[in-house]
């Protein structure tokens, strides 16, 4: 396993970061890449802000509607 962690890395891995869901080794490598990679720092960051402001959202759409935007959110991160 490698400690330091590329920018690839952090982008399969954030969400697993944010969660606290990584052992320590791992954790270790992301806290040194954010460290020194400021556009990681601000994916993180947006990434974060996103899963509290989804999270604090109240559900008022049906789970196909819920389904329907999950899709459209997925299809505009594959088209990066």
């Amino acid at each position: 396993m490698k400690l330091m962690f590329s920018c690839k890395d952090v982008h399969d891995k954030a969400s697993h970061y944010l969660a606290q869901d990584m052992d320590l080794l791992p954790r270790i490598g992301m806290l040194m890449h954010l460290l020194m990679c400021g556009q990681c720092r601000m994916f993180v960051k947006q990434l974060d802000l996103t899963v509290t402001t989804l999270g604090k959202m109240q559900t008022t759409e049906s789970s196909a509607d819920l389904n329907d935007l999950a899709k459209k959110l997925q299809k505009i991160h594959s088209e990066k």
